[in-house]
């Protein structure tokens, strides 16, 4: 005789997958997800922070530029009204200037702005018995983006024009 056969339910594979294996698997993606956005969100911060610095370094050479080529830079010669021949830019003393424009986001229109201080000072030396004019330039930039504070700097110096 032959023998019975089984219920084909218990011989047949089924298809698909176990609920744990499911859980697994969704685990698995979320977890690779969210270390996606994560670092796709430290990377942008930082590009955000670069071409913070980057703007802020172009202030700075904007206003470095502007203390070696302004004149007539002659601290030893007088004006018609007997004032030296010194540029605004570069009497002696200390500027601010606030809400200086570093940054515009494109997207938001979100403005980084910070505040400029020029510090001019005469370093001015004898040499000689002959008087070396030099007027130092220290420029200072300082900004805040996201709760951190930054701050860049420059320096020149500069020499009589004659």
């Amino acid at each position: 005789m032959k023998s019975p056969v089984a219920p084909a339910s218990r011989n047949r594979f089924r298809g698909g997958f176990t609920l744990t294996e499911a859980v697994v698997a969704l685990s698995i993606a979320t977890t690779g997800l969210g270390t996606f956005v994560s670092g796709m969100t430290r990377l942008n911060e930082q590009a955000s922070i670069s071409r913070n610095a980057t703007g802020a370094s172009a202030v700075l050479q904007n206003q470095v530029d502007l203390m070696l080529s302004h004149g007539p830079f002659n601290p030893q010669k007088k004006n018609e009204d007997n004032s030296i021949q010194v540029p605004p830019e570069l009497r002696v003393g200390t500027y601010t200037t606030n809400n200086v424009a570093i940054y515009r986001e494109p997207g938001t229109a979100v403005v980084v702005s910070g505040t400029l201080v020029t510090q001019i000072t005469d370093a001015s030396q004898t040499v000689s018995g002959m008087k070396m004019w030099l007027y130092r330039a220290r420029i200072t930039l300082t900004y805040t983006y996201r709760g951190k504070t930054y701050t860049a700097q420059r320096s020149t110096v500069r020499t009589s024009d004659i």
